[in-house]
């Protein structure tokens, strides 16, 4: 309670929605899930870095205009996304957006437990931008999908006016995330991925009541 009346909430607003599918054999889920599959990016990365978890978490600013917003290239996405869904060209499907492209890889890769792919990736086309706008911007109109057919995935984003590029490869028999931006190479072992993001709020709670219990003591302490 003291720290709510010291600290702003920030701004956050809320959109619901209800989708209808009129076949849920055409629902496409988000993990990596077939071992030698192609990994397309559709849309842009670009150098935008403002309001991002990114530089909240790492450097612990909040700042910068947030990622501009093209809702005509949202809407070719979507389009291309239901048309691709519909025509069964998607192994897997997962938007870019908190954490950027980086953090959208890694839940691909460890977000099913009981399933986890490696995966390689390759981001040379955009070595010219900052490496942590690459990884970790949260520009708008971005998707990961996963394909067995990626001739068929670019020449139907091509008819939809979608940038699109495969980045890399599904591999089962990798247990890591390998990530390429020119001359900088990134690796994570799945394992600790996984604890990071499936444990992440048992840890904070364990942490908090370690914390709370250490106060404790101390006050007790001092009496």
């Amino acid at each position: 309670p003291d720290l709510s009346r010291r600290l702003a909430v920030h701004p956050t607003p809320v959109i619901g929605m209800v989708g209808v599918l009129d076949d849920v054999a055409n629902a496409v889920t988000a993990p990596f899930g077939v071992d030698g599959a192609e990994i397309v990016l559709l849309g842009e990365p670009t150098a935008e870095i403002g309001a991002s978890e990114y530089l909240s978490r790492i450097h612990g600013v909040v700042a910068g205009a947030p990622p501009a917003c093209d809702l005509d290239a949202a809407k070719r996405l979507v389009e291309l996304l239901v048309a691709g869904a519909e025509k069964g060209l998607f192994a897997s499907a997962h938007d870019c957006s908190e954490g950027g492209l980086a953090v959208a890889l890694a839940e691909c890769c460890m977000m099913d437990r009981e399933v986890q792919l490696g995966a390689s990736i390759d981001l040379d086309a955009w070595e010219h931008l900052p490496i942590a706008a690459v990884l970790y911007g949260e520009a708008q109109n971005r998707v990961v999908v996963s394909t067995t057919n990626a001739s068929a995935v670019l020449a139907e984003a091509a008819r939809q006016g979608v940038p699109a590029r495969v980045i890399g490869r599904v591999s089962a028999r990798s247990h890591t995330l390998a990530i390429r931006v020119g001359a900088r190479r990134i690796e994570a072992p799945l394992a600790r991925l996984a604890t990071a993001w499936h444990d992440a709020i048992p840890t904070i709670m364990t942490r908090s009541v370690a914390a709370a219990a250490a106060v404790i003591t101390e006050t007790l302490s001092q009496r």
